[in-house]
C-alpha cells in the first residue's frame, strides 16, 4: 500500500505498510486456495512493467485504496494504466468511500465516480465497501454518494456483466 511521490519513487515517510508483491506471489506459490491479488500505485514510476510482470506470475487482480495510497484515480495519467490492466484483464479492486482501517492521506479520492476512468478504458472494477463512512452507526442510505452504484457493484463493469465472464479464476495452482 505504498505511497509513491510526484517522480514516481516510494515515500517511505507517508507510506504506513507495505507488502511487495514477490511477498504475496511466495505466500499463494502452490495453493489451490489462495490466489495472488497484488497492489501496484499507478503513481509507481515503474507501474506498468510491475502490472506486466505480475500478470505474468499469475495476479487474478490489482487491489488499490487510492486514499492510503495517495493518488486521485481520476487522474488522466492514469490511462495508460487502466489501458494496461484491460488489455491483461487484471480487475481492479478498489476501496471507495472513507478509508479508516489505515490512515487515509485524502479522503475525497475515494468517490466511485473517480473510478469513470478505469471503466471507460474497459477495466473491470471491484468497488469495495460500497462508499460506507465508516460509521455504520451514522449511516444513511447510500452513504449521501451521488454515483449509481449498479456500475460499481462487485465484478460490474461498463462492458456490462459479460466482463466478469471474462476473469477465469483457475482452480488450482501447480
Amino acid at each position: 500500500m505504498g505511497v509513491y511521490d510526484g517522480a514516481g519513487r516510494l515515500d517511505e515517510g507517508r507510506t504506513d505498510f507495505l507488502i511487495f508483491n514477490d511477498h504475496v506471489f511466495a505466500v499463494t506459490r502452490g495453493s489451490a486456495r489462495l490466489l495472488p491479488g497484488v497492489s501496484v500505485n499507478p503513481s509507481r514510476r515503474d507501474a506498468l512493467d510491475e502490472l506486466e510482470r505480475c500478470a505474468e506470475r499469475g495476479a487474478v487482480l490489482v487491489k488499490v485504496l487510492p486514499n492510503t495510497q495517495a493518488f486521485d484515480p481520476a487522474d488522466r495519467r492514469f490511462l495508460p494504466f487502466y489501458a494496461a490492466l484491460a488489455r491483461l484483464r487484471l480487475p481492479l479492486l478498489s476501496h471507495v468511500g472513507y478509508e479508516f482501517s489505515i490512515i487515509g492521506q485524502d479522503q475525497s479520492v475515494g468517490d466511485p465516480g473517480r473510478l469513470r476512468a478505469a471503466l471507460d478504458e474497459g477495466v473491470t472494477v471491484i468497488a469495495a465497501h460500497g462508499c460506507s463512512s465508516g460509521l455504520f452507526f451514522r449511516e444513511r442510505a447510500r452513504s449521501g454518494c451521488k454515483h449509481d452504484f449498479g456500475r460499481f457493484s462487485a465484478g460490474w463493469s461498463k462492458r456490462s456483466w459479460t466482463a466478469r465472464r471474462r476473469v477465469r479464476v483457475p482452480r488450482s495452482r501447480a
